[in-house]
């Protein structure tokens, strides 16, 4: 958790500073979402393990026709994310 502190420093300065009302979403989400989900979480994306991952991004969701920012579920290569 130690080694994490710096990262989410950065996040929350740039939150309560007002720095991040500069940038659109998609400009931070990337970054965002790769520090405290993949870093600090603990969440596997598919480079970091082909096999079996439990982060995706922007995965098509069929419920509404929509995408999700972010997926977090046991993944596989080939599977169909679903939901309802």
């Amino acid at each position: 958790m130690q080694a994490h502190r710096p990262a989410l420093a950065r996040w929350a300065e740039l939150f309560a500073s007002g720095q991040a009302d500069q940038f659109k979403e998609h400009e931070l989400l990337h970054d965002f979402l790769t520090e405290i989900f993949c870093g600090l979480l603990g969440y596997t994306r598919i480079v970091d393990n082909g096999e079996r991952y439990t982060f995706s991004r922007e995965k098509y969701v069929e419920v509404d026709g929509k995408y999700a920012d972010a997926v977090i579920r046991d993944l596989q290569p080939g599977t169909a994310t679903r939901t309802g």
